[in-house]
């Protein structure tokens, strides 16, 4: 058990354990004795002095605008101590955002135990795309979409968690170990964040869903990153794993000219393919639902 400013009990974390930012923490609110998510953000040189201040109008922002595909935040709170984050065994400063609880599971959680088709990765990726869109309507975006911050549960139902953090921080993502793996080439060589961040990271999560690799594989660092992204997606690669493994689904997927066209443009870095709204993303989505 691990206790976050002597009011959130984590049960599930051992007290030596350290903590991984930008992923979310089921929590017990010992105050009022009910169930919470906690996101922690560390500060680092990364991170903006007005960070905290610009999150708070962010949230205010965000509570405002009330998306029913929105995760909602309760308050956010400071604290410093030792060895909180992993691979460090310094005096820690950082962050937590307490959200509403809800009960689901997050996409990793989903990808990882099941085989995800086409028409259900889908669904998810509109309701996200819901999310979006009111965001970008207001000149926002989330920045740091992934898998781990995007919340179903039975009946399919989305929530998004993590909108205001890197727009409360001038644009810039902090790189943390999750955030790297999804982060758009713009980010990482001018620390510029907008819609085309949050198109480009969904078609990774999309091409996760179905394929349950990432599209990119994985990166420790953001020079391997940029390397990767800049190769490219290994279809090739791809499609000699899903036939060598007999996987019918996959195979139906690979050839699904549809899908795998509002994979491309998602993921495409040519100005004129790639997608400029949501509304086109989520009429081609649609179709492959009730097609």
């Amino acid at each position: 058990m691990k206790l976050i400013d002597e009011r959130y009990r984590l049960d599930e974390v051992d007290e030596k354990t350290a903590l991984l930012e930008n992923i979310l923490y089921e929590a017990v609110d010992i105050e009022k004795n009910e169930s919470v998510y906690l996101e922690f953000v560390r500060k680092t040189d990364k991170l903006r002095r007005d960070f905290a201040v610009n999150l708070l109008d962010e949230t205010a922002m965000i509570s405002f605008i009330n998306s029913p595909y929105m995760l909602k935040v309760d308050r956010i709170g400071r604290f410093s101590d030792e060895g909180e984050f992993a691979g460090d065994n310094y005096l820690n400063e950082g962050y937590y955002i307490v959200y509403e609880y809800v009960q689901a599971v997050t996409l990793a959680e989903l990808i990882h135990r099941k085989q995800l088709s086409i028409q259900d990765s889908a669904k998810i990726a509109i309701q996200v795309l819901k999310s979006l869109e009111l965001m970008h309507g207001n000149g926002m975006y989330h920045g740091a979409l992934k898998p781990q911050c995007i919340l179903i549960d039975d009946s399919f139902n989305v929530k998004v968690s993590g909108f205001g953090i890197v727009h409360a921080n001038n644009g810039i993502n902090n790189r943390s170990e999750v955030n790297l793996q999804y982060i758009c080439p713009h980010q990482l060589i001018v620390d510029l964040t907008d819609y085309e961040s949050d198109f480009f990271a969904l078609g990774q999560i999309l091409f996760e869903s179905v394929f349950k690799v990432k599209a990119f594989g994985e990166s420790t660092v953001e020079e391997e990153r940029l390397k990767k992204i800049n190769k490219g997606v290994s279809w090739y690669r791809l499609n000699y794993e899903v036939h060598r493994d007999n996987d019918k689904e996959l195979i139906g997927a690979l050839k699904n000219k549809e899908f795998m066209k509002i994979l491309k443009r998602l993921l495409s870095r040519d100005v004129g393919s790639k997608y400029s709204h949501s509304r086109n993303i989520i009429i081609d989505l649609s179709e492959l639902i009730y097609d």
